[in-house]
């Protein structure tokens, strides 16, 4: 009935109140409010205030409320709160939450009041925070730390960081530091780190050197280093250079790295200076190039010549290249040559068993875009050469790195490495990273390697990556190719060739793919096939195409028509007329379904409309022996009984005989 009663007629009043269920008249007015006439509006109110269930009561007055005016406003925000205010806690609070920005004057104070007792603190909180921002004044200031003090009173922790999310851009003055007092006074280290996360962003002053001082003695390394990520953008010179000189006089270096990794962004050229010294000073060999790696972007002069002599020195090859490669955009002429050269030649050189590929590539990732020119040139090859000589699963994984910054002679390097490779496996992975870039000379040759593989399936999804890519001479010996596949891969690959094909060429490739799409048994292939050469079919070839798999859809049982969804939604688009019709029957009145297979085709084939008015027509005939209740539950989807299916004329009188119905034929 929500859908029949969409639009409305002079009947809807007695309808809804012939409806005994207040779910049913709950949910329906959900539907009809936004269209509903100021007069109509008035008799809603009138209907939902004597609503016995307080819940749907309180839910509808609210929905109410936005589309009230003059008296009938206060009328059902007061009905509202009323309703809202007897039941259970945690209805409660979402409907207070919900009603609140419709809250003013004697109401909203009335609201207040009855937060002020809820019992739940996380309750109280949520119900507060969302009245605060309809307050104002004292009042509002007041509303504010009531909503602190719960929030701080909740049991949960994760209830107080929430609340605590939600309140901290609001809080100042006295409630901030309020706020931050009770948090640094939580014994559990995580919670009080958690609960300083939450007010970090809106600390200034005396404040901020508080939670900073607090952060700093922090037990915990990564509890100290989750703080100071979020602090560290917010300091002045004067903090950077406390947490610095702090962080120098511990003994545990692996704390001071993570410190200095972190300020390194952020320190002035005075405190740079202090950090890179301390960093040349620590005796372990990985925290060094950590913290060199950290300082290396923010490095000049000086100070970036004595990283670069440091970095030359790390004992780990692996480190001392990512120092190096973090080194070389600020270095200019023979300095960046150089350590470029070094940086490629320890990339080239390292084993397997020394450094993982996943970490070669973000090497190569990380060093190719800081070059340009010769030099750019000079390590692609380099890179392009180490590529090569790795193992053939490598060599795949790596070269997708290369391959954007490839042209010309590199590219042709790189093919001839895929095209070399023995395992056919790997070959074809390496033609699909390629295939995208490659052109004229290069790509006939990469089709050329294709037509030469063994393995017919191969073969196949080789010829799947390049289709994209041919054009002329090299599209017809692709299609000559193909057509002598076994018949799955032929009909997949002809129907990715078609939009390429043209004249008598497409026309052939249609016509076979076609007979392949027809003559095999995978429903779902078939499937595919003929909806990727639907718009290239014409009339009866179309039409006699789609039948066997349509009729395979619509002689299965229900469940199995049902999984068989997929296929009837992409047949959908390319169906005739008739055959349309043969669906209608079959999934109007399948929740979804219609939606998803019927309803998207209605403005492209408005001749469509008839049809499907008829068949739902015969189908609301055979639910006359059925019980009213089972009658409305079982075909009013909304969809189906809106324009442009029926005219609001026609919508109308279904719905006059439905209250007729509903009011007049008890024995249903």
């Amino acid at each position: 009935m929500i859908g029949l009663l969409y639009l409305l007629t002079p009947y809807w009043g007695r309808g809804l109140l012939a409806l005994e269920n207040e779910l049913a008249q709950a949910n329906i007015l959900g539907v009809l409010v936004p269209e509903l006439s100021e007069e109509q509006l008035e008799q809603v109110l009138g209907v939902v205030l004597v609503m016995k269930d307080k819940e749907k009561r309180a839910e509808v007055l609210i929905g109410l409320v936005p589309h009230l005016w003059g008296k009938l406003r206060p009328q059902a925000i007061e009905g509202a709160l009323e309703a809202a205010l007897i039941l259970p806690m945690k209805t409660r609070e979402k409907m207070l939450s919900t009603l609140a920005p419709q809250l003013t004057g004697k109401l909203l104070e009335r609201a207040l009041e009855v937060a002020l007792v809820v019992d739940d603190k996380w309750g109280r909180a949520r119900i507060l925070d969302s009245l605060e921002p309809h307050l104002t004044g004292e009042l509002r200031t007041r509303t504010m730390k009531w909503a602190l003090e719960a929030t701080l009173a909740s049991e949960e922790e994760w209830q107080q960081e929430g609340m605590l999310r939600k309140l901290a851009p609001r809080l100042t003055g006295e409630l901030l530091e309020r706020a931050l007092e009770a948090t640094l006074a939580i014994q559990d280290e995580r919670q009080r780190q958690s609960m300083l996360i939450e007010l970090a962003p809106h600390l200034t002053g005396e404040l901020l050197e508080r939670a900073l001082k607090a952060s700093l003695s922090m037990e915990y390394e990564w509890t100290r280093a989750n703080m100071l990520h979020v602090l560290v953008p917010k300091l002045t010179k004067e903090l950077l250079h406390r947490v610095l000189e702090t962080t120098l006089t511990e003994k545990d270096e692996r704390s001071q790295v993570d410190v200095l990794t972190i300020l390194a962004s952020w320190l002035t050229e005075e405190l740079l200076e202090r950090a890179l010294q301390a960093a040349l000073t620590m005796e372990d060999d990985w925290r060094r190039a950590k913290v060199l790696t950290a300082l290396a972007p923010r490095l000049t002069g000086k100070l970036l010549e004595q990283a670069l002599e440091a970095a030359l020195i790390v004992e780990d090859e692996v480190d001392r290249v990512e120092v190096q490669i973090a080194l070389i955009p600020q270095l200019v002429g023979e300095l960046r040559i150089q350590a470029t050269k070094r940086a490629l030649e320890t990339i080239q050189t390292l084993p397997n068993q020394t450094i993982p590929t996943w970490r070669r590539r973000e090497m190569l990732t990380a060093l190719i875009p800081q070059l340009a020119g010769e030099l750019r040139i000079q390590t692609i090859r380099g890179a392009l050469e180490t590529i090569q000589a790795l193992p053939s699963s490598d060599q795949a994984y790596l070269l997708d790195v290369l391959v954007p910054h490839l042209t010309g002679e590199l590219l042709e390097q790189a093919l001839e490495a895929a095209l070399d490779m023995e395992d056919e496996g790997w070959r074809e992975m390496m033609l699909d990273i390629l295939a995208p870039h490659l052109a004229g000379e290069l790509l006939e040759r990469a089709l050329v390697a294709t037509l030469g593989m063994e393995d017919e399936r191969k073969r196949s999804m080789m010829l799947n990556v390049l289709a994209p890519h041919l054009t002329g001479k090299l599209l017809e010996r692709a299609l000559a190719a193909v057509l002598a596949l076994p018949a799955l891969w032929e009909t997949r690959l002809l129907t990715i060739l078609v939009p390429q094909l043209t004249g008598e060429l497409r026309t052939q490739a249609i016509k076979r793919a076609l007979e392949g799409a027809l003559e095999t048994k995978d429903e779902w292939s078939k499937t595919q096939a003929l909806t990727a050469l639907g718009p290239y079919l014409k009339g009866h070839s179309l039409e006699e195409a789609v039948e066997t798999p349509l009729e395979n859809v619509l002689s299965k049982n229900e469940q199995a028509m049902w999984d068989q969804m997929p296929v009837l939604t992409m047949l959908a688009p390319i169906l005739k007329a008739k055959q349309l019709e043969r669906v209608l029957g079959a999934v109007l009145f399948e929740q979804g379904a219609a939606e998803k297979v019927l309803l998207p085709l209605i403005s492209d084939q408005p001749g469509l409309l008839r049809s499907f008015r008829e068949v739902m027509a015969d189908a609301l005939l055979f639910m006359q022996y059925g019980s009213r209740q089972d009658m409305m539950q079982s075909i009013f989807l909304q969809r189906l009984f809106t324009p442009p299916i029926y005219s609001p004329e026609t919508l109308g009188a279904i719905t006059s005989h439905i209250i007729e119905i509903c009011e007049e034929w008890n024995w249903l």
